[in-house]
């Protein structure tokens, strides 16, 4: 009897793992925006820094036209991918220790929620860093045409020089 239950526990596991594998699949559209920013040079390894972009464009509102769909008609928005690259080549990102990306309503100030993050950057990441999405509902945020995000860093080695780079975010609307 043991051993058909460990199959019946091992079988019900998998299907659930599996189940959630297709989270992308049934989605509306996909939304992408980018922004540009300088990571000042001479930052220090003792404190976070904060980057605030502000009146980051994100595309809802044109692409929800283009399909139809009102505001009220969305269940969900989630973050999809994201990265941080230089724009200019041999400027490597490996300073960067930690790194967390918050997106902030325009409407409401107290309205924020992380998007994206990345806990501990491997020490070669050359010019771009991945970031894993957060799983913070975005709805209330990403249907605002214009909206502020908040550029977290732990660094782990001085900045060599100020680095022009951008964030590459999109999201995925069900």
């Amino acid at each position: 009897m043991t051993g058909y239950r460990r199959i019946f526990i091992f079988l019900t596991t998998t299907l659930l793992l599996f189940s959630q594998c297709g989270k992308e699949d049934n989605f509306i559209f996909r939304g992408q925006f980018e922004s540009r920013f300088v990571i000042p040079s001479g930052l220090n390894t003792l404190l976070t820094h904060y980057i605030i972009l502000e009146n980051v464009y994100t595309d809802f509102s044109r692409l929800s036209n283009n399909v139809g769909l009102n505001v009220e008609d969305v269940k969900s928005i989630q973050a999809s991918y994201g990265k941080m690259l230089t724009l200019q080549g041999g400027q490597d990102l490996d300073f960067i220790q930690d790194i967390s990306i918050t997106v902030i309503s325009r409407k409401d100030r107290k309205l924020k929620k992380e998007m994206y993050y990345s806990e501990f950057v491997p020490f070669v990441v050359d010019e771009e860093i991945k970031m894993q999405s957060g799983t913070a509902e975005l709805k209330e945020i990403l249907s605002e045409d214009y909206i502020d995000i908040e550029i977290r860093l732990t660094i782990r080695n001085f900045v060599p020089n100020a680095i022009e780079a951008t964030l590459d975010m999109s999201y995925i609307v069900f």
